[in-house]
């Protein structure tokens, strides 16, 4: 099998970092979707916030997830999410299972041979 791109995604919902290499645990991609974006009543996403898909996420060298190059518990990476998807949104670190809307690992043919 040959591996076209890995892609991790810190803050689920924001556009994705490409990596040259990945650990892979139990729980996906080390580093994936740690943090989200969480409104009044919930989680937001790019479906009913397309903004967000627009912001890059990135993860810092000391592990921290960044949005936009702001370290994801900081003012200028709040602003950020707010200016995308409204005055009430947050970033929210949380590590539990539920942050992936499927499974926690995708793996996506780009061609099909017969």
């Amino acid at each position: 099998m040959h591996v076209a791109a890995l892609w991790r995604y810190p803050v689920k919902s924001l556009a994705g970092e490409r990596l040259q290499q990945a650990v892979v645990t139990t729980d996906g991609l080390y580093g994936d979707r740690l943090v989200h974006v969480r409104g009044p009543r919930g989680p937001l996403t790019g479906r009913t916030r397309p903004g967000l898909l627009t912001l890059p996420a990135s993860t810092g060298a000391d592990g921290v997830p960044r949005v936009a190059g702001h370290p994801r518990n900081t003012v200028g990476a709040a602003e950020l999410i707010r200016q995308r998807a409204g005055d009430a949104a947050r970033p929210r670190a949380y590590a539990g299972p539920e942050r992936f809307d499927i499974g926690n690992l995708l793996v996506a043919p780009t061609t099909s041979r017969g």
